[in-house]
């Protein structure tokens, strides 16, 4: 079936979930998503995934979680239905067969791949999705919800405001071809400064830092860090981002590790979660992580080809039997495969 427009396509894929339970990434994009979808559809978080374990709460097992909705990762598993904004084509042609066709990537509806990304700051063409999965489902909240905080958990979410500051033309690109001028707000604009008919135009300097939002967003990461979510790690800090306070990079993830005792994985989720939506009407229920259900798969990072042929790519995911992959930079590919364990091959 052939999608015109990507909420046809999208909507598609939430239909042939059945609105239960969801896996999600454990960082503000991941849990902002699942929350408007658990809001809309009362459905629950049971997994937590991080590109290399899966944690399953108490209650749940892995057959649950391979019948759930997986939010913000792209899972190459021809039963497990994803939405997800990683850069995941090597080239247009990729068939990426090991993905489930229902599943849904921006990157992938306006093909979007590795071989015509990463052009740096002064990237002059359409390069890699520059905001987060929550963004997505923008269309689908509900007036009762939209609170200044709200916003600025959007503009926080991917660094979606740090990002879209410093990559203008991209992100003039991507709002014109796939968003409307209502989502403005969400990235931190107030709509004064862009003129959004024009096609010609793009976003002038200095637009989001003049966003009223961007004081509720500071105030957000203070609060996440005071949940003991990490700020900015040295890749981040490494980057050129341009017009934002230094304070807003950062602060996304729970810290994970693999040799970390369930209870403190749980509690982490937890308060980062009550931070994150303290201030909203929205709500996200978690539970107590369960030691006996966690998967743990193996994650690798490697140097990717400088330029995809078709069907590389997929050979490579094949041969290696890859769960999840993503690329990250023009100098990394990641991936994790759960061969042995009780994802594969389910």
């Amino acid at each position: 079936m052939v999608f015109v427009n990507w909420k046809d396509k999208i909507n598609a894929c939430i239909e042939q979930w059945d609105k239960k339970t969801i896996v999600v990434s454990p960082d503000v994009d991941g849990f902002l998503t699942a929350a408007i979808l658990s809001n809309i559809f009362g459905s629950k978080v049971i997994g937590y995934y991080n590109a290399r374990s899966l944690y399953i709460e108490r209650g749940y097992n892995v057959d649950d979680c391979i019948n759930s909705l997986w939010l913000d990762h792209d899972i190459d598993h021809t039963r497990i239905l994803c939405i997800g904004q990683h850069l995941v084509n090597g080239t247009n042609a990729d068939s990426l067969d090991r993905r489930n066709t229902y599943s849904f990537n921006p990157n992938q509806f306006l093909r979007q791949s590795y071989n015509e990304s990463f052009l740096g700051v002064n990237g002059l063409s359409r390069d890699k999705y520059p905001f987060g999965t929550a963004h997505l489902f923008i269309h689908l909240l509900k007036n009762s919800w939209i609170k200044e905080e709200l916003h600025a958990i959007f503009c926080h979410a991917d660094s979606a405001r740090a990002v879209s500051n410093t990559y203008r033309m991209n992100t003039t690109i991507w709002l014109r071809q796939l968003f409307d001028l209502e989502t403005l707000p969400f990235v931190g604009m107030d709509g004064k400064q862009f003129d959004f008919n024009n096609v010609k135009g793009s976003l002038d300097s200095d637009v989001w830092a003049l966003s009223p939002t961007i004081d509720a967003e500071l105030h957000l990461v203070r609060r996440l860090r005071d949940a003991n979510v990490p700020g900015t790690s040295a890749a981040v800090r490494q980057r050129e981002l341009i017009g934002v306070p230094s304070e807003l990079r950062g602060t996304q993830s729970v810290t994970i590790r693999r040799n970390m005792k369930v209870e403190t994985i749980t509690s982490n989720i937890a308060n980062a979660v009550s931070a994150l939506f303290s201030k909203t009407n929205l709500k996200l229920d978690v539970g107590s992580i369960d030691p006996e259900e966690t998967v743990h798969g193996e994650f690798h990072r490697v140097y990717p080809s400088n330029k995809y042929k078709v069907g590389e790519l997929d050979e490579f995911l094949n041969q290696h039997k890859v769960f999840s992959h993503a690329f990250v930079a023009r100098s990394a590919l990641q991936f994790t495969t759960m061969s042995g364990t009780a994802l594969f091959e389910r």
